[in-house]
């Protein structure tokens, strides 16, 4: 082989190494630049969703009972205003006989009143008696009443519509009722009476009170205690002239009572009555009180005595009081 061709034959060996060189350098650049290429969709940076704090359900505020309206019984009708006949059994055996003058309202206060020595319960209500006819009074309902002997005098002040159902009665050996010793037993008597009281129709069995005048005082307050306690029933008690009368100590009576609104009436001339309203007094139970007024009347003659407290005006007002109280 000629020099010549040796020289050709190097230069292209040359060449083609330079080709190659240069064409791998290319080769590799490009795989660099491809490797160093991140398709679009990867270089998205993924975003990490923020924690999402949990729904706290508010606690609903406790709901309020309602508080029910307080039920209020209807108005029962009030029984006809003519007085009705009763009986009134005793714890001994006895029947009394009573009278009941139904009240304008229903249920309502029942007043029982009891007479003097001298007397029946014909003293509260009929016609032609010179004291105030009390049960009449007391009822409110002259105006309706149709039985004749039971029209009272005028009253001596408005009563409006103040009415209170009442209660009389003959202790035994008076007036209609039964034979029997009431110095010794009628404290029985004014017991059973306040007991009938609390069932009459027409009755509020929880509010009784009680007048009455000479043996009728102590059974006022007998009445309200039996067996020696006080009937909470009771609300109220008026005593005109007592004197141990009928079986039980006034001053007794009045301590069982307990703080009982009690009234003593007796004037300075009527010895029995006044030493029992002092004894009442001495006692020192917290609603007694004591009126001893001038003169010496005894029982229904205290009615109209010109002294003060006026006992019909005295009666009206305490148990009006006692009612509201």
């Amino acid at each position: 082989m000629t020099r010549a061709r040796l020289l050709v034959v190097g230069a292209g060996l040359c060449l083609l190494m330079i080709i190659q060189t240069a064409c791998g350098a290319g080769a590799t650049v490009k795989q660099a630049t491809l490797e160093m290429e991140v398709p679009a969709e990867q270089a998205t940076v993924e975003q990490t969703e923020p924690e999402v704090e949990p729904t706290v359900e508010p606690t609903p505020l406790p709901t309020e009972t309602p508080i029910p309206e307080p039920t209020v019984e209807p108005a029962l009708e009030p029984l006809p205003p003519d007085p009705i006949e009763v009986t009134i059994p005793t714890s001994d055996g006895l029947e009394l006989v009573g009278t009941y003058f139904p009240a304008a309202v229903n249920p309502a206060p029942i007043v029982v009143l009891m007479h003097w020595a001298p007397g029946k319960q014909d003293d509260y209500f009929k016609e032609g008696n010179p004291w105030p006819q009390l049960a009449l009074i007391l009822q409110n309902r002259q105006d309706e009443l149709t039985g004749a002997g039971f029209r009272a005098r005028p009253v001596m002040q408005d009563r409006g519509d103040i009415s209170y159902g009442v209660l009389t009665f003959d202790f035994r050996n008076f007036g209609r009722s039964p034979a029997g010793n009431v110095r010794e037993a009628g404290y029985l008597d004014a017991q059973a009476a306040v007991a009938r009281a609390k069932t009459l129709e027409g009755a509020n069995p929880d509010s009784i009170m009680t007048f009455g005048a000479s043996i009728g005082a102590d059974g006022a307050a007998d009445g309200c205690v039996p067996d020696g306690v006080r009937d909470p029933a009771c609300k109220a008690v008026i005593a005109a002239s007592p004197g141990d009368y009928i079986g039980v100590r006034f001053a007794d009576a009045v301590s069982a009572a307990g703080d009982l609104s009690i009234a003593c009436f007796a004037t300075e001339g009527d010895t029995p009555s006044a030493e029992a309203c002092k004894a009442g007094e001495a006692v020192g139970v917290p609603n007694y009180m004591s009126y001893i007024l001038p003169g010496n009347a005894h029982g229904m003659d205290m009615f109209g005595l010109p002294a003060e407290p006026d006992l019909y005006t005295f009666i009206l007002n305490f148990f009006d009081a006692a009612v509201d109280s």
